[in-house]
């Protein structure tokens, strides 16, 4: 077997952004929204939705009643995915914080998974559920949950799915063209209609500009180092342990 029957295809690897693949052995197949959950008659008679950070921190501050004790975010402390979204959130902006302060004085809830934030929001447990998988909303959620998936516009990141063919796999040329069924049009407009999530195009971006995929890039390495990892941990948990 020789190292390049277990590459991925040249020719679509190409077509993709630098941050859509690690040199060119991993890729990018699919991305995932990572998004806002908000029952829909939590907001007062009037109100429209959040579409932005700084829309949600004015929601909150002005109906704090509402919301006490009924907002859930995952712990980044337990959770791999919380913690490589809230490093993604502040490496976008620095808004993260004033929402972690917010939410803070109304005694936000932590949780370990997103399957969990989503069932609290369909037994009325949760009003508001903040950096939720997409593709977990859209398959346990239902038009009778009254829960609005809300993809914020001033940045929504989005988890890129990945695959590669390993160098020492049975059938490297079977996962070379199924990669490169994953990565063509028909894949990626397959992919698309039975998740519900956004193909991994260009056009894709066009249309939704606010769509900000995590790079596979060395940066995801930065908040992997203890260090960085326990200071960027204690700044989260001054910021979100409000009085």
């Amino acid at each position: 077997m020789t190292d390049s029957a277990a590459r991925s295809p040249s020719d679509i690897i190409a077509a993709l952004p630098d941050w859509a693949r690690w040199r060119d052995r991993l890729v990018a197949i699919a991305q995932e929204p990572v998004v806002l959950l908000l029952a829909t008659d939590a907001l007062p008679e009037g109100t429209p939705p959040p579409r932005s950070r700084r829309d949600l921190i004015a929601l909150l501050r002005d109906n704090a009643p509402i919301f006490e004790g009924h907002i859930g975010t995952y712990d980044p402390v337990i959770s791999g995915a919380g913690f490589l979204f809230l490093t993604q959130d502040a490496r976008m902006s620095d808004t993260i914080w004033r929402l972690a302060e917010v939410m803070g004085r109304l005694n936000t809830r932590l949780f370990c998974c997103s399957g969990d934030m989503i069932d609290r929001l369909r037994s009325g447990d949760l009003l508001m559920a903040y950096n939720v998988l997409g593709s977990y909303a859209v398959a346990r959620l239902t038009p009778e949950d009254g829960v609005e998936v809300i993809l914020l516009e001033d940045f929504t990141i989005t988890l890129q799915r990945t695959a590669l063919v390993p160098a020492n796999a049975a059938n490297p040329d079977l996962g070379v063209a199924l990669l490169r069924f994953l990565l063509s049009p028909e894949g990626q407009a397959i992919q698309a209609q039975a998740t519900g999530q956004p193909p991994l195009t260009a056009e894709a971006f066009r249309r939704q500009p606010h769509l900000r995929p995590i790079r596979l890039d060395p940066g995801l390495l930065a908040h992997l180092d203890t260090m960085t990892r326990t200071r960027f941990l204690a700044e989260w948990t001054a910021a979100l342990d409000q009085p």
